[in-house]
C-alpha cells in the first residue's frame, strides 16, 4: 500500500462520520493528514461499505440514513443518576406520540410508565422526524436497560449507564500519601520458587513492602497465555484473555490437593524434575516453555484428584457456576492445543465431544486454582492495608480466546500501534486488533465490563495501559506499514461512565498512562474523572538548569521510571542511547547529539537536587546518592502516589522491555539480579525506604 493521494472532501467528510480522523498532530507539533489510501482502508475496517473513493457520497448518503433509522442510541449516560432527556429518530408520522417504557435493573423491572415524545431539531431528512423523550427517574448507579414502545408497535432497546462523575478517589488524597514498589511478577524470583516469580513471591513482597510502611505494589499484567512450541514468548500485553488468568503463577505448595495426589508429590521429588528446577532458578532469563511444562505435569495430576475430596468437589462446583464462561475458555485452549492457535482454520467448533478430556479438565482446574490463589493474595494486600495495582493492557492477541468469543466487537481488518515518532520513525505496530467503536455500542460493552470486572475483583487500583486509547487508537490496515494507519474515535464518556461504576462498586482507584504527546482532552478527562495520571522524571526531565523538573501534580502517580524505559542506572549511564544505536534506530551522528543532551540533564538534574537540599556536594558523582536524593525529592512531593522500581535498588542496567523489538532483545524473560530473600534483608534498602516512608507520612512541601 503506497501513498498516492490526498482524500476528497466527500471521502473526508465519511471518514469523520464514522469517527475517523482524517488529521492529527504529531509529536513536533506539525500536523500530519491521512491519505485518502489509509482512510479508505480503515473505513473498510470499520465495516463501511466503500471500495474506492468515488463511492464516499453513495456510502455517507447510506450511513446517514442507518442511523436514522436506529430510533434511540444503544447506550446512554446518566451522570450522577441524572438522565438527561431522551435523542429519539422517529418517522414522521410518530411526532408527539405517545411512548411506553420499561425500565430493567438488576433484571428487575424497576420503573415504567409512558411518556410524549417532544419536537426535536429541523435537521431529520424527509420522512422523518427527531425528537426528545422526557422520563421522570433518578438512576442509582449502575446499569439499566430501557425498553421503549411506540405508537406503531415497534420497540427499541437502549442501555443506560448511571454513574459518578468522579471515580473511586482512593489513598493519597488525604492524610498520608502512599508509597509502594513496581515489580513484574515473572521476574521476582525466590529461593523457594521453580525459577520464576509465583503468587507466593508476590504474596512475600505484599507482607515485606507493608512492613516497611508502602501503601501498594504494582505488578504487570498477570493475564492467560498460551506456551506451544518449545521456546514460546510470553508478553504480558499480548494475552489470550483479558478475564482469564495465566497458571505460570500459580504457587504448587499451597494447592490443597498437593496433599492428597501421591502423583504429584512423586513428580516434583524425581530426579528428573530436580534437575529441571535446579536449571530454571540458576538461569537469569525466564524459560516459559520448559517451566510450564513441568507445572503442567504435576497440575494434571493434582485435577484428577479433585472429586475425592467432597468439600473441594463442591468448591470447583461453585467456582463453575459463577464463572460460567470458564467451560468455553477450557475448551478453547484444549481446541489450540488439539488444532493451532488460528481458530480460523479450525474445521468445527469445539465441544466437550471432540477435544482432549485432559487438557480440558486441566485447564478448568487451573483457572480455579488461579482465582483462588489471587483471592488469597487479594486478601492478603486487604489485611495490610495495602493497594493491590494491577496493569490492564489495551488488547488482546489476533487468535485470542476474546476474539473467538466477541468476534462482533474487534475490528480484525486492523492492528493497533502508533504513528512515526522521533524515536520510531516507521511507526509502531503493536499487533492486536482493535476494538469496534460501533459494536461494543450495540452489545452493551458486555465484553470490556466484564475484563474490568475480572481485575477489580481482586486488585483494589487498576492502571489502564495507554489511556488515550479509551479517546482514539491508531488503526493500521492489515498489510500495510504502520505509518500509513489513521486515528479512530471511541466513545471516551460512556468509558469513562464504565469505569467511574466499576471503580465505585469495587472501592478501586484508577490510573491512567498519559505519557509522551497526550492530546488537552483527555487530560481534562482524565481530571473530571478523577482518573490519575503518571508523572514519570525520564519522560520529564529537561536539559534546563533553571528548571529540569517540574513538581509532579497531586494526582499522580509518580515514578523514576517504567517498565519500558531503562532503569535508572542505564539512563544515567547513557547506555539506552548505545542500545537505540545497535537497533538501528537512530544515526552516529543523532547518537553524539543525544549524548550531549543527557550530560545536560545529568548535569541539570544535579544541580537542581542540591538547590533543593536533597544532595551532598560530595555526592554529585554518586550515582546511588543522586537515584536516593531523587527519590526524596519525589517522597517529598505533592504526588498523592510514589512508584519505586525495585530494580534500582542496585542500579540495574538491563530493561525488562525494549519496545518495538521482539528476537532482538529477551523481553519479558529478565529476572531479578537477587532473589527476593537478598532483597527484603539489605539493610541499605531497608534504610532508604525508611526515609521515603517518613517524608510520604508529613505534608507535601
Amino acid at each position: 500500500m503506497s501513498v498516492v493521494s490526498a482524500p476528497s472532501e466527500e471521502l473526508r467528510a465519511l471518514a469523520r462520520f464514522h469517527g475517523v480522523q482524517t488529521e492529527y498532530v504529531e509529536m513536533s507539533g506539525l500536523t500530519e493528514r491521512a491519505p485518502a489510501e489509509s482512510l479508505l482502508a480503515v473505513l473498510r475496517a470499520l465495516g463501511v461499505a466503500v471500495a474506492s473513493e468515488t463511492d464516499a457520497g453513495r456510502a455517507l448518503a447510506s450511513s446517514r440514513l442507518t442511523a436514522w433509522g436506529r430510533r434511540v442510541e444503544p447506550i446512554l449516560l446518566a451522570w450522577d443518576g441524572d438522565l438527561q432527556p431522551i435523542f429519539l429518530r422517529v418517522p414522521a408520522s410518530l411526532d408527539g406520540s405517545a411512548v411506553g417504557f420499561w425500565i430493567e435493573s438488576d433484571g428487575q423491572i424497576s420503573n415504567d410508565g409512558f411518556s410524549t415524545i417532544r419536537p426535536g431539531g429541523d435537521d431529520a431528512p424527509e420522512g422523518f422526524a427527531s425528537g426528545t423523550l422526557h422520563l421522570p427517574i433518578e438512576l442509582p448507579t449502575g446499569y439499566h436497560r430501557i425498553e421503549l414502545k411506540f405508537a406503531d408497535d415497534q420497540t427499541a432497546h437502549t442501555l443506560v449507564i448511571s454513574a459518578p462523575t468522579r471515580a473511586f478517589a482512593g489513598p493519597g488524597l488525604e492524610g498520608k500519601r502512599p508509597w509502594g514498589v513496581f515489580c513484574p511478577l515473572y521476574a521476582l524470583h525466590s529461593e523457594t520458587s521453580l525459577g520464576a516469580g509465583d503468587f507466593a513471591d508476590l504474596e512475600a513482597l505484599i507482607d515485606w513492602t507493608a512492613s516497611l510502611g508502602g501503601g501498594l505494589v504494582a505488578t504487570l499484567p498477570m493475564l492467560a497465555s498460551n506456551f506451544d512450541g518449545p521456546d514460546p514468548f510470553i508478553s504480558p500485553y499480548s494475552p489470550t484473555s483479558r478475564v482469564f488468568w495465566n497458571e505460570f503463577y500459580l504457587d504448587l505448595a499451597r494447592i490443597p490437593e498437593l496433599a492428597r495426589s501421591q502423583a504429584a508429590r512423586d513428580m516434583l521429588a524425581s530426579e528428573e524434575a530436580e534437575v529441571e528446577i535446579k536449571a530454571l532458578r540458576e538461569s537469569g532469563f525466564v524459560d516459559y516453555g520448559r517451566q510450564m511444562r513441568l507445572k503442567r505435569r504435576v497440575l494434571e495430576a493434582l485435577a484428577d484428584v479433585v472429586e475425592q475430596n467432597p468439600a473441594r468437589s463442591e468448591a470447583f462446583r461453585r467456582y463453575l457456576v459463577d464463572h460460567p464462561e470458564a467451560e468455553l475458555f477450557a475448551l478453547f485452549q484444549a481446541s489450540g492445543e488439539q488444532w493451532g492457535r488460528d481458530w480460523r482454520k479450525w474445521a468445527t467448533e469445539p465441544d466437550q465431544s471432540n477435544v482432549d478430556d485432559r487438557a480440558y479438565r486441566y485447564h478448568l482446574y487451573a483457572q480455579w486454582q488461579a482465582d483462588e490463589q489471587l483471592r488469597g493474595l487479594a486478601a492478603k494486600a486487604h489485611e495490610n492495608g495495602l493497594a493491590w495495582y494491577l496493569d490492564f493492557p489495551v488488547g488482546v492477541d489476533f487468535n485470542s480466546f476474546d476474539v473467538w468469543t466477541h468476534r462482533d466487537a474487534f475490528a480484525t481488518g486492523a492492528s493497533v500501534g502508533c504513528p512515526p515518532d522521533p524515536v520510531y520513525t516507521k511507526g509502531q505496530n503493536w499487533g492486536f486488533p482493535p476494538l469496534h467503536p460501533e459494536r461494543q455500542r450495540e452489545s452493551g460493552y458486555a465484553y470490556l465490563i466484564a475484563s474490568i470486572r475480572a481485575h477489580l475483583e481482586h486488585a483494589n487500583a487498576l492502571r489502564m495501559d495507554h489511556v488515550m486509547g479509551l479517546h482514539r487508537l491508531f488503526w493500521i490496515p492489515q498489510g500495510a506499514e504502520a505509518r500509513l494507519g489513521a486515528f479512530v474515535e471511541t466513545p471516551a464518556e460512556e468509558i469513562y461512565a464504565i469505569l467511574s461504576v466499576e471503580s465505585h462498586r469495587h472501592s478501586a482507584w484508577l490510573v491512567g498512562e498519559d505519557l509522551g504527546t497526550v492530546p488537552p482532552e483527555v487530560e481534562r478527562a482524565m481530571r473530571r474523572h478523577d482518573v490519575r495520571g503518571m508523572y514519570v522524571v525520564q519522560y520529564e526531565i529537561r536539559p534546563d538548569p533553571a528548571q529540569p523538573l517540574r513538581e509532579p501534580p497531586v494526582p499522580t502517580v509518580a515514578s523514576v521510571n517504567t517498565h519500558d524505559m531503562p532503569p535508572f542506572g542505564a539512563f544515567w549511564g547513557g547506555m539506552d542511547l548505545d542500545d537505540r544505536k545497535d537497533l538501528g534506530l537512530m544515526s552516529g551522528e543523532r547518537l553524539e547529539h543525544e549524548r550531549f543532551v543527557r550530560e545536560q540533564q545529568r548535569s541539570a538534574l544535579v544541580g537542581f537536587l542540591r538547590a533543593k537540599g536533597d544532595l551532598e556536594a560530595d555526592e554529585t558523582e554518586n550515582v546511588e546518592a543522586i537515584l536516593h536524593a531523587l527519590w526524596r525529592w519525589l517522597a517529598a512531593s505533592p504526588s498523592s502516589v510514589l512508584l519505586l522500581n525495585i530494580e534500582d535498588f542496585w542500579l540495574e542496567t538491563e530493561s525488562q522491555n525494549t519496545p518495538n523489538t521482539y528476537d532482538e532483545r529477551p523481553n519479558w524473560r529478565r529476572k531479578l539480579r537477587r532473589p527476593f530473600e537478598q532483597i527484603a534483608h539489605d539493610p541499605r534498602f531497608r534504610a532508604i525506604l525508611r526515609q521515603v516512608d517518613e517524608l510520604r507520612a508529613k505534608p507535601a512541601r
